[in-house]
């Protein structure tokens, strides 16, 4: 893993002037936009950056800064070299070492380096004109249209956000910071595959609007919704499963009696949702009711669960538990006396 930030740090150093571009071209801030590997390595075509790293350069003096991760403990390297540009050439001070073959143009930057094997690197120029923001989006919970899918996001805490389609019954957890560059403001979102940064442009009532550079340039728009509502008072007490849907799914015929549709009676608190599978067996969960759309979110199994309904003596739900199974089917429960 120190290799791989070494390498990774060592494409940020190579910064070489084409043509008639002068130093003047490489000022300003970069983002890294995507990596393209050999063709004999697992991953081909352009490929995700792994971590949020950025260039800052003003006249002789180049800024590398990224942020550590928390899933892969990635290194934080946040130090400042000097530079002479030189023809086709940039050479460091006091280091014998030059790099060579980057291509400079007005927005982006391409760079091929060579370690062991031929790794392209893309970097996009950040706009002029930004401003940092103060936006805080701890405690809400916003919809964004993101290639063609509409996505919630609801932001649980200072550093947890839970990521869920429309009609889906999943969530994809992330970590998630304000972080400044410069003038420039930051959402970094981390989840267990990768970390995006996403540049926030600018925010007007209800709305934010961010910018992508990972791959493609996509701008997207934050929608903020209404906060969460009042828990419904007759959700609490302890309920007994009486019927549920039959799901044909393989996954859940392969765990048999170990698949955590297989509950018998779940416990509902005004801060806790209790599932209990087997005689012994457990899960208790942090829960969130969102009124517009009448589901529950279930933080600790990253699951959304849809109210069907509810009265003084009966409970349905419709939910599925497993995390490799995304068909939600139907459960119904009466009330524990």
């Amino acid at each position: 893993m120190l290799k791989n930030t070494i390498i990774s740090c060592l494409f940020i150093l190579v910064l070489i002037s084409c043509n008639s571009n002068s130093s003047l071209n490489l000022e300003g801030v970069w983002v890294e936009s995507y990596r393209i590997y050999p063709e004999n390595t697992i991953d081909t075509g352009k490929v995700r950056p792994d971590y949020a790293h950025f260039l800052h350069i003003k006249g002789d003096a180049l800024r590398i800064k990224n942020f550590e991760r928390n899933v892969n403990r990635t290194m934080m390297i946040d130090t400042t070299l000097n530079f002479t540009l030189k023809n086709d050439l940039i050479i460091f001070e006091g280091d014998s070492i030059t790099w060579s073959n980057v291509k400079v143009y007005e927005d982006s930057m391409f760079i091929t380096f060579n370690n062991y094997e031929l790794i392209h690197v893309k970097y996009i120029k950040l706009p002029k004109q930004s401003k940092k923001s103060d936006w805080n989006p701890a405690g809400k919970r916003y919809k964004a249209k993101v290639t063609g899918e509409t996505y919630y996001h609801h932001y649980t805490n200072d550093s947890l956000m839970h990521l869920y389609l429309t009609e889906g019954n999943s969530t994809l957890k992330n970590n998630w910071q304000i972080e400044n560059v410069d003038n420039y403001s930051f959402l970094l979102l981390e989840s267990f595959f990768e970390s995006t940064p996403l540049l926030i442009d600018s925010i007007s009532d209800t709305k934010v609007y961010v910018t992508d550079h990972s791959l493609e340039k996509e701008t997207l728009i934050f929608e903020e919704q209404s906060n969460t509502a009042k828990k419904p008072d007759l959700l609490v007490g302890t309920w007994k499963l009486v019927s549920k849907e039959e799901d044909t799914d393989e996954t859940e015929q392969f765990l048999g009696p170990f698949s955590k549709n297989n509950l018998h009676q779940i416990q509902i608190t005004k801060d806790s949702f209790t599932i209990f599978y087997m005689p012994f067996i457990k899960s208790t969960n942090k829960w969130t009711y969102f009124s517009d759309e009448n589901t529950l979110l279930l933080e600790k199994e990253e699951k959304m669960v849809k109210l069907v309904d509810v009265t003084k003596d009966t409970l349905v739900l419709e939910m599925n538990l497993d995390k490799h199974n995304y068909n939600s089917k139907k459960f119904v429960f009466t009330r524990k006396e």
